[in-house]
């Protein structure tokens, strides 16, 4: 009996060695970046957007983004966007004036990736996340050459793909819901506005 019992303690000793070599093999922390195009479109203008693409319902641009994975399922992000666009959403223009709106976001962010949570490997194809972010967003209005600007704490809460085409390199698309404690966002007269992102992405 007490053979057994040794036996049994060494093959329990032995898994859980196993265990623990497989888990350190399939973790992947390590730092990426990303580039991407970018587009925001405030809610009040959003079904312009996607049924019009008309130029004054959205902000075009791209993003940096530069992260590192703690684990095969979290993330850390800091991310800059650099978005423009005449921003009148449906401010009627009667006078035909020069109106330029530039946004740049800037946001610290947690990303999680439940499938690799589950299945404690980080290394499928296919990586779906969420990504909650904190940060803020300067937005400059140009009104015939003459300009104001504005600055609100931005919050952002969404969702993304990771399309991983080998272990290093691949693509990514996001949609998050961005909100802003400003109510001066442009000439939209909303504090609320929903941003893409989509590009490459690179891990080391």
């Amino acid at each position: 009996m007490k053979r057994i019992a040794i036996l049994v303690s060494v093959l329990f000793f032995q898994v859980s060695v196993a265990g623990a070599a497989t888990a350190e093999g399939d973790t992947k922390p390590g730092l990426y970046l990303q580039g991407a195009f970018a587009m925001q479109a405030t809610t009040g203008d959003l079904k312009k957007a996607i049924n019009e693409l008309e130029a004054d319902a959205n902000f075009y641009g791209g993003s940096l983004a530069v992260g590192y994975f703690m684990t095969d399922w979290l993330a850390l992000q800091a991310r800059v966007q650099f978005l423009s666009g005449t921003g009148i959403g449906d401010t009627p223009n009667p006078a035909n004036l020069d109106v330029s709106t530039y946004n740049v976001l800037y946001t610290g962010a947690v990303k999680l990736y439940p499938l690799a949570l589950l299945t404690q490997n980080a290394g499928g194809q296919i990586q779906p996340y969420a990504i909650f972010g904190i940060g803020g967003q300067s937005t400059l209005v140009s009104v015939d050459f003459f300009g104001t600007g504005t600055t609100a704490f931005l919050l952002e809460v969404g969702g993304g793909l990771d399309l991983m085409f080998n272990s290093n390199f691949g693509v990514f698309g996001e949609v998050t819901y961005n909100y802003l404690n400003n109510t001066n966002f442009g000439f939209s007269e909303t504090a609320s506005a929903v941003g893409v992102n989509a590009g490459i992405t690179y891990h080391f």
